[in-house]
């Protein structure tokens, strides 16, 4: 490899460094933001031995940011485990992943909405839960576009290509995120079931890329 190539190897790799690590930056900011969403009660709003009572009260917020944590920790490896993969970006490229990260830093908004408006009555509780389920929609719509245009040809990813069974993998989570976020408007309760077997579903690990094939030599 000539000098010249060797650099334009280094200023790509440079380039997707930096990509990644903005992101990791979004990804960090947004997954701490969630416990902003616990609030500590004052002196004033408890009465006497009712800490307890008044901390157990919040076990919405609770369970929404460990949830919202949860999924974020399950996107950022993800994103992690693709970029272990790209050895260049283009224009394309950074404007779906910043879409994503549009998304991602959005997360601690909705999850402040159902924390608070779950235990409501509908349609308050129903609207919490579909913008819950559907700013999640938004962010695999935008990963399934950022992964396919990535891994397409191996466009991104040279000497990599994505297996059949991953591409239908995750070709599934737009779909039932949609159901789930039409279901919030039937039942809250079964919307949010969908979405954290979902969660448990893609907390699983996968392998993302192998080796491409060579194409099969003629015999002559």
């Amino acid at each position: 490899m000539s000098e010249k190539h060797k650099q334009f190897a280094s200023e790509e790799r440079h380039d997707v460094m930096r990509v990644e690590a903005f992101s990791d930056g979004v990804f960090a900011i947004a997954i701490t933001l969630l416990v902003l969403n616990i609030r500590i009660p004052t002196t004033e709003e408890v009465a006497p031995g009712g800490l307890a009572s008044t901390l157990l009260s919040q076990w919405p917020a609770y369970l929404a940011y460990l949830s919202s944590f949860i999924t974020i920790l399950v996107m950022w490896m993800s994103h992690h485990n693709l970029f272990r993969y790209i050895v260049r970006v283009d224009y394309l490229f950074v404007v779906l992943n910043g879409l994503l990260l549009l998304g991602v830093a959005l997360v601690p908004v909705p999850t402040a909405i159902l924390a608070r408006f779950v235990e409501s009555p509908p349609p308050d509780s129903s609207l919490a839960a579909a913008l819950y389920s559907g700013m999640f929609f938004y962010i695999a719509i935008l990963f399934n576009a950022l992964f396919t245009y990535a891994s397409t040809d191996s466009r991104l990813t040279e000497g990599y290509e994505a297996p059949r069974a991953y591409k239908v993998r995750y070709a599934f989570g737009p779909l039932l995120y949609l159901i789930s976020l039409g279901l919030a408007f039937v039942s809250v309760r079964l919307s949010l079931a969908i979405y954290l077997i979902l969660l448990i579903y893609y907390a699983w690990p996968t392998n993302y890329m192998r080796p491409k094939a060579a194409p099969p030599v003629s015999a002559e």
